[in-house]
């Protein structure tokens, strides 16, 4: 754990013990920082804006509700994604049990072109809405893992207790999914290389090892030599740098005036319930 972890694990900590002994001003900043990050979470994984605003606020309700069960094992912020997450299952499941009809439709569910983008609006920005059209493709298991890591930046171990699942197994579903990312943007980022001969590695599963900082160093010099003289490889190994520095820009997309007042109509909420 780095410095600035254990600092906000103890300011996380200190808010938790005020918020238990009903304090509403450490309730309020406890969550207030978070319902941005659930909502966004389950606006990606849900891709419903009303089903979003509900799991937000079934999430806050539930974390509230279960403060005395919160020991602080893992981060805050780890803990209520695991809440989101079980809410988005849920309301997946009931979607799945709507008729057809009543799916929502929208931007939000488009598919990544095959078609490649014009360079200027790659340039302008273009490349984070491929990617978020990219995300709402994958499948929902390979979506949440790449968003808890690489959209929301949570260390390998939080988002694999955010899942359930061992660190070795939430890596292992990452590359592919980064990979499967990857394959949805490509034509967007302009990747049109050769496919790779029979003698080339695996650069894009390579590369997600190297970021997880589980590539040998052998096996790392190994990979920086064959894209020093593979220019095929090295596009593509690019073309991942790319989609996952989109992935990282989606962290910062500022709330909306109306999502704000979402937020704090939930945190109102918060404060009315008895016993807080």
């Amino acid at each position: 754990m780095t410095e600035k972890d254990s600092a906000v694990r103890d300011m996380e900590s200190s808010l938790m013990q005020r918020a238990r002994a009903g304090d509403k001003d450490a309730l309020s900043r406890l969550f207030a920082e978070h319902v941005p990050t659930v909502h966004r979470f389950a606006m990606r994984m849900c891709r419903d804006e009303e089903r979003a605003r509900d799991i937000a606020q079934e999430s806050m309700l539930t974390a509230l509700k279960s403060l005395d069960a919160f020991r602080g094992d893992a981060s805050f912020s780890t803990w209520l994604f695991t809440i989101a997450r079980s809410h988005c299952g849920k309301a997946r499941r009931r979607a799945d049990r709507e008729p057809l009809h009543d799916q929502p439709e929208g931007p939000s569910d488009a598919v990544a072109s095959s078609e490649p983008l014009p360079d200027v609006q790659v340039a302008h920005g273009q490349v984070s809405d491929v990617v978020e059209a990219a995300l709402a493709a994958l499948d929902p298991g390979d979506r949440e893992v790449v968003l808890l890591r690489d959209v929301e930046g949570l260390p390998a171990r939080d988002a694999a207790e955010v899942l359930g699942i061992s660190v070795p197994a939430l890596k292992s579903r990452l590359h592919r999914a980064r990979a499967a990312l990857r394959d949805h943007v490509r034509g967007a980022l302009g990747d049109h290389v050769e496919p790779p001969s029979p003698a080339c590695p695996d650069v894009i599963s390579a590369f997600s090892e190297k970021l997880e900082g589980d590539l040998a160093d052998n096996a790392c010099a190994a990979l920086e030599a064959h894209l020093a003289s593979c220019p095929g490889c090295a596009a593509r190994c690019e073309s991942i740098r790319r989609v996952l520095g989109a992935c990282t820009m989606l962290r910062t997309q500022p709330v909306t005036p109306e999502l704000r007042r979402t937020f704090e109509q939930i945190l109102a909420g918060l404060q009315r319930r008895p016993g807080v």
